[in-house]
């Protein structure tokens, strides 16, 4: 039935009418032509009738009254079965055209009827190749993504790589390059990554909005099409095709627009935006764990120079009331040698050489006092140094949550908990007692919410997230730093299922591996802990060269 077209039911209808005026016509001649035939025998027989009457009236044996009323009474008879004639001629062509025309147009029925199905299942049709193409759109959709996108994906996979190993460079973030502006540095370079992550992300988004834009008006140019050949082979007028496209195309064409910008456009984006906002929480978080350490590390140098600028001070304090006294001594000693000079006789001259060797002898007492005096000064140093690292020990304890075990006390170790670790430095062998480090953190990748609750406002989540940073380390010069463990993150504290990020592309380019931040925290921890050991030793041997 779909072979045919609108012209086969036209030249249909116009056969049609064409067959019905000449059937009719032929019904008329024929019925005209009994008509005829029926009027010559009414001739002849009005002939006949009026031939014998005359004969009658001279030959019969009745009256002329009598004949008359014969004639008159077969008279009646022959106009009766005329009149019968004429009445069953005129039924015979009144049934003949009617039942032609009612023929007709049950021919005219029965082809409007075809039509329609031929109507019916050519937008069948024209619908199912519309689904076809609407289902190859569906198929085609991922991996025209993953084949276009390619080298983008590649060029993420590439910077997260490169931002992961900027990461690990914390491994060697100790003394003496664990400097506030060393960590400063870190931070921004890590920044400049994320960023050129950033923008490559808006550029794979973009891409993405393309091809699925692509699609739409592939779809769109489908219908329009379809629309065209229906209206050009009049399947359907335009009341009947917005009936039917209202029906079959346009909810499949606005449900395929709403999933192609609600769980592609929009899902893709706001789950990109969380993977590298969550690789700026990294560097936020990691930046606040490590500039306090870089700043305790920076205080403690300062006050190492302090304590030599200090002994340096004290020195001098002891230097001057010597040198004044000496100043004096020296004065006095020279005047007894001018003395000496013009003196006139042996026994002046005796006794101001034995003034001169008592001078000489004071001088000499007053050096090795001073000498005394500054010895024991710079024999101090040693201990300012050591008390100065023992300060920044403290310090550093305090800030990592560690505690040094005491060997000798067996039940020094809390019990076994997922709270506290354990940890035995390589030198000393000193074992610290690690509180708030935990080792089950799951992979920050997998923590990124795809709710559509976590739609932000106008703002950029960039420019927000800048914002807030800028924000808080510029308060984190004022206010006292407060030790930010895993565990006390909420912003990466939302899971979604696997199966559900497998159908976001390139999901694995922005990938950061499990345990990233805590593993950093514990493993700075153990190296400063190290670093310490040998740290004091380094004091022990510097304060001994300078002594």
């Amino acid at each position: 039935i779909t072979s045919l077209t609108i012209k086969s039911f036209e030249y249909a209808f116009n056969q049609l009418d064409q067959y019905l005026s000449p059937r009719l016509s032929q019904i008329q001649e024929y019925c005209q032509s009994i008509e005829d035939l029926e009027l010559e025998r009414i001739h002849k027989i009005r002939d006949l009738f009026k031939y014998y009457s005359e004969h009658l009236y001279r030959t019969h044996h009745l009256s002329d009254k009598d004949t008359a009323y014969e004639l008159e009474k077969q008279a009646n008879e022959l106009n009766t079965q005329i009149l019968d004639n004429r009445r069953v001629y005129a039924e015979l062509e009144a049934k003949l055209l009617a039942g032609e025309t009612v023929r007709i147009h049950r021919y005219q029925a029965e082809l409007i009827n075809y039509q329609t199905k031929w109507r019916d299942a050519t937008w069948i049709i024209h619908k199912q190749t519309w689904i076809s193409k609407l289902s190859q759109c569906r198929a085609k959709l991922e991996p025209t993504i993953l084949s276009t996108c390619q080298s983008i994906g590649t060029d993420i996979t590439t910077k997260t790589n490169l931002f992961i190993e900027h990461i690990y460079k914390l491994n060697s973030f100790i003394p003496p390059i664990s400097t506030r502006e060393n960590a400063q540095k870190w931070y921004n370079q890590g920044h400049d990554i994320v960023n050129k992550i950033v923008n490559k992300r808006q550029e794979l988004v973009q891409q993405i909005n393309e091809i699925v834009n692509n699609e739409i008006n592939l779809l769109k140019k489908e219908s329009e099409l379809i629309r065209e050949k229906v209206i050009h082979n009049q399947v359907y007028n335009e009341e009947q095709l917005r009936i039917a496209y209202g029906r079959d195309i346009e909810p499949l064409f606005a449900e395929r627009k709403q999933f192609l910008q609600e769980s592609i456009i929009d899902r893709i984006q706001i789950v990109y935006e969380q993977l590298t906002n969550a690789m700026y929480e990294i560097l936020d978080r990691l930046l606040a764990f490590i500039k306090p350490a870089g700043e305790q590390w920076d205080d403690h140098q300062n006050r190492l120079e302090h304590v030599a600028v200090q002994l340096l001070s004290i020195m001098q304090e002891c230097r001057r009331p010597h040198d004044l006294q000496n100043e004096k001594k020296l004065t006095k000693l020279d005047s007894t040698l001018d003395e000496m000079r013009s003196a006139s006789n042996e026994t002046a001259l005796a006794r101001l050489l034995t003034s001169s060797y008592d001078q000489l002898d004071s001088l000499k007492a007053s050096y090795a006092q001073f000498y005394d005096a500054e010895h024991l000064i710079v024999n101090k140093y040693s201990d300012m140094i050591a008390e100065e690292v023992n300060r920044y020990k403290t310090e550093m304890l305090d800030y990592f949550h560690a505690r040094q075990v005491d060997e000798n006390k067996p039940d020094d170790h809390h019990s076994s908990s997922s709270v506290y670790q354990y940890y035995t430095t390589s030198l000393t062998q000193t074992t610290y007692e690690l509180e708030g480090y935990v080792t089950n953190e799951s992979d920050i990748t997998q923590q990124i919410s795809t709710n559509n609750e976590s739609k932000q406002s106008t703002k950029s989540p960039m420019q927000r997230r800048n914002s807030n940073t800028v924000t808080r380390l510029e308060n984190e010069q004022d206010q006292p730093q407060i030790q930010t463990f895993l565990t006390e993150n909420s912003i990466l504290n939302i899971e979604i299922p696997t199966n559900e990020t497998k159908s976001i592309p390139f999901y694995e380019a922005f990938q950061i591996p499990s345990n990233l931040v805590n593993s950093l925290m514990i493993n700075l921890c153990r190296a400063f802990l190290d670093y310490y050991d040998q740290w004091k030793e380094e004091t022990v041997r510097r304060a001994d060269a300078i002594i």
